[in-house]
């Protein structure tokens, strides 16, 4: 019996020592799998992260262009897949070489849409194209070494869109970079002195122009869609103009010259998609800006010209992506005008304004009416301020006009445009007096009269709601026991234009209108200055009603009177 349980205590042992060698040798082997795995994946993105960044190194150094990185590393991609294909063929096995062929196709397509977005010259282009590149070219060797493991991959290519981004922000520090340097070289040497004589000659076309390299460098990069070195050789152009600028007359010569280079670039940019025409209005309004700040009326006027001149063919292209780009920079040059006191600029760029604002309404933009209408309004503000009347009638006439182009708009967009127009008058009101506030009160009469020809009714019920409230705001003034003589012409005025806006609703046949206006007429009676004046507003209301008894009766409820 003791024998037995020897040998079965020897049997149990042998066989749990095989048990742990067996599984020593699993653990080991399992390491040493671990192991090469890992090495492998660092392999792989060793030789992806050094395929990038020599390329980008190459490139650099030889003045190549950048953005043909990623297509590089798309076409290193291709040709592993290609050599991994050729090793497939050698050991003729069938079943991987149809997957293999599958992902060189892939490849290959994938190496087009990196050409692709590559030329598009754009940043998320530039990006996609990077990150394309990396991730098939780590799949590539991972796929040549053999690591197919789902986890693996999926944190191979999280790895290269990591580089691929790294490697993307990298060029184009150091395309900007290069970009910077070529403009600092090409106008680092120029002065004003040379500006000012090119700009005297017949042509500043002329061989000699001091600006022609960076000028010829900017077209280019408009016509490719080049957008960072246009935009930086515009700033570049536009800060070293700043920069030259002194005297008037300098400065007038130096902004004529740059404006006619910055012109013939717009309308280049007009052939093309993308933002070199905004970029170049926002140069043209800087130029003009420091022209008119540097005491040259002429040479913000040359501005104002030239972003009419670039506005005029953006309408015949029908742009109209871009018009609130031609509204910031005409409202900045014009505002910077404004506050130096030049009438002339003011005038140029009152003109422009309206222009935009015309072409706006024709074009159902209210957004860019609603632009021009605020510059307006700062403009009138500024006026005040300055104590510069010659063109604040100049500036509510414009809003006015503004104000018949709205009328003919449709529907919804109407009524908005309209309701945020008679806002902006009333937010001139605040700040205007006198005479000046007089201006505003003709121009609602005017658009209360339009619109009811119109037969709008919602526009003339603003209309005759403002005016109102200029009117009791005024009667509010004068109440206080201090004769205003101008405050009782306020009055007045207001009165006569509620009464022709009456007269004109009831031809038209608006109920709401005319019996707005007999509430009015109740509400302005009550106070002592504008009793007389309602009253024979009422009168001639009776005289004018030419037929119409029963929108008359209803005005008359409204009021609280009888018929005279």
């Amino acid at each position: 019996m003791a024998c037995r349980a020897m040998t079965l205590m020897l049997t149990t042992a042998n066989t749990a020592e095989q048990s742990f060698e067996k599984n020593k040798i699993k653990d080991v082997n399992n390491m040493e799998i671990l192991l090469s795995t890992t090495i492998d994946t660092l392999m792989v993105i060793g030789l992806t992260a050094a395929f990038l960044f020599t390329d980008i190194a190459i490139r650099h150094n030889l003045k190549m262009d950048l953005s043909g990185i990623g297509p590089d590393l798309a076409i290193g991609a291709f040709s592993v897949q290609i050599s991994v294909i050729a090793a497939l063929l050698t050991g003729k096995v069938t079943p991987d070489i149809a997957n293999d062929s599958i992902l060189l196709v892939l490849f290959g397509s994938l190496w087009a849409t990196t050409m692709w977005q590559s030329s598009k010259k754009e940043a998320f282009g530039h990006t996609l194209s990077f990150m394309i590149g990396t991730i098939i070219l780590t799949i590539a060797v991972a796929n040549l070494l053999g690591l197919h493991e789902l986890p693996i991959l999926g944190l191979l290519v999280a790895v290269a869109v990591v580089l691929g981004f790294i490697g993307s922000v990298l060029t184009k520090n150091l395309y900007n970079e290069s970009i910077s340097r070529k403009f600092d070289y090409m106008l680092g040497r120029v002065t004003a002195y040379d500006v000012i004589e090119i700009s005297s000659k017949q042509s500043s076309k002329d061989a000699d122009d001091p600006l022609s390299p960076a000028v010829d460098s900017i077209r280019c990069a408009i016509r490719n869609n080049d957008e960072k070195r246009y935009t930086a050789g515009l700033r570049k152009i536009t800060t070293i103009s700043q920069n030259f600028m002194t005297g008037s007359k300098e400065t007038t010569d130096i902004s004529r010259h740059v404006n006619a280079h910055l012109l013939e670039m717009g309308l280049i940019a007009m052939e093309k998609k993308g933002n070199a025409t905004k970029e170049i209005i926002s140069s043209i309004g800087s130029i003009g800006v420091s022209a008119s700040d540097h005491g040259s009326q002429n040479g913000a006027v040359s501005s104002i010209a030239t972003i009419g001149s670039l506005f005029a063919a953006a309408k015949r292209k029908n742009k109209t992506d871009i018009h609130h780009y031609f509204v910031e920079a005409t409202g900045a040059v014009t505002r910077t005008a404004a506050n130096h006191k030049q009438e002339a600029t003011v005038e140029k760029g009152l003109v422009l304004l309206k222009e935009i604002a015309d072409h706006a309404a024709f074009s159902g933009d209210p957004s860019t009416m609603t632009l021009v209408k605020g510059e307006l309004v700062e403009l009138a503000r500024i006026a005040v301020n300055k104590e510069q009347t010659t063109y604040l009638r100049s500036i509510v006439l414009t809003m006015r006009d503004i104000g018949t182009r709205i009328l003919r708009l449709e529907g919804s967009e109407r009524q908005e445009s309209f309701r945020k127009l008679l806002d902006s008058f009333r937010r001139m009101g605040k700040f205007m007096a006198g005479r000046d506030l007089l201006e505003t009160t003709w121009a609602m009469s005017d658009l209360g009269i339009a619109a009811s020809r119109e037969h709008l009714e919602n526009e003339t019920l603003r209309s005759i709601k403002e005016l109102e409230e200029v009117g009791i705001t005024a009667l509010k003034g004068s109440s206080d026991g201090s004769p205003d003589k101008m405050a009782d012409e306020i009055v007045r005025q207001v009165i006569i234009s509620l009464q022709e806006i009456c007269v004109s609703s009831m031809r038209s046949e608006l109920k709401a209108a005319v019996s707005s206006v007999g509430s009015a007429f109740s509400r302005m009676e009550k106070y002592d200055e504008a009793a007389i004046v309602v009253q024979d507003a009422v009168m001639d209301i009776g005289e004018y009603k030419t037929g119409e008894e029963k929108l008359y009766q209803l005005f008359l409820e409204k009021y609280g009177g009888e018929a005279y």
